[in-house]
């Protein structure tokens, strides 16, 4: 597993998701066990893994940490324990925890290369971009590693916040042709582009990144920025109202109305 620059928000209907499922199945698979033969030691700490994995996938870190750190007291030196852990300790808030958690992780499995891309993360969430370079590059070295594509686009990322502009380009490329729809590298390469005055790449780029994810709201915005430094005010108009078709509050739609008001867009389709 790794870690996702994702969150969701809070809702009272919620769609059926199988990892609720598979909690339950565990939960009977421990008292029907109980019942009967008692589990071994390895097969609890398994469960309890299991059962951490899931939590996290629904989103819920408390019960993840509570069943990882069980998992970890029978399995202490098992390095998807000690990874899923880190994710956990992460989730929390906890950083100086996880980067311990993923360095065991690693330090027991040198060549782990979601071990290696989750502690850049956390390097990079601390803006600690050097360190983060080099974690991203030994995940990388790791050839059997299946998906390479995402600790690329982080690597070329830890490189556009250091304004190493041009290597960033160079990561983002590299990234899509590993995987040619993938978004997030679309839109970072889109933003590099940006930083760069090319704005014409950076457009082609930030389409690329809505065709694939239809519902990427920051991307919409940021072509309609690109559009604006390019002094195509029509069409900066039209994106930065469909900013605000997906989402009516928030930082995104904030930053669309005042380009709306700024660009004088008026309130009919150009």
């Amino acid at each position: 597993m790794e870690t996702k620059h994702f969150s969701a928000g809070g809702s009272c209907l919620r769609p059926f998701r199988w990892e609720r499922l598979f909690v339950g199945i565990l939960i009977l698979c421990i008292c029907g066990c109980a019942a009967g033969n008692e589990l071994t030691r390895p097969e609890q700490g398994q469960i309890h893994f299991q059962l951490g994995v899931s939590y996290l996938n629904e989103g819920d870190a408390t019960r993840a940490l509570a069943e990882l750190l069980q998992a970890r007291e029978i399995q202490p030196d098992d390095p998807e324990v000690l990874n899923a852990l880190g994710l956990a300790f992460f989730a929390k808030g906890s950083r100086e925890d996880a980067v311990e958690s993923f360095s065991r992780a690693i330090m027991h499995r040198p060549d782990f290369s979601e071990a290696h891309n989750n502690l850049g993360v956390v390097y990079l969430d601390t803006g600690d971009w050097d360190r983060a370079i080099q974690s991203f590059k030994q995940a990388l070295k790791n050839l059997l590693y299946p998906t390479p594509e995402k600790a690329r686009v982080n690597l070329g990322w830890a490189h556009y916040k250091k304004r190493e502009y041009h290597r960033a380009m160079e990561e983002f490329k590299r990234a899509l042709v590993e995987s040619p729809r993938f978004c997030l590298a679309h839109h970072y390469l889109g933003l590099t582009y940006m930083e760069m005055k090319k704005f014409q790449e950076a457009i082609s780029e930030f389409r690329l990144a809505i065709k694939y994810c239809p519902k990427y709201v920051e991307a919409y915005l940021n072509l309609g920025m690109a559009y604006v430094k390019a002094g195509k005010s029509s069409e900066a108009c039209m994106q930065f109202r469909r900013v605000k078709e997906f989402e009516e509050e928030g930082e995104f739609a904030r930053t669309a109305n005042r380009y709306l008001t700024l660009l004088k867009c008026g309130s009919n389709k150009e």
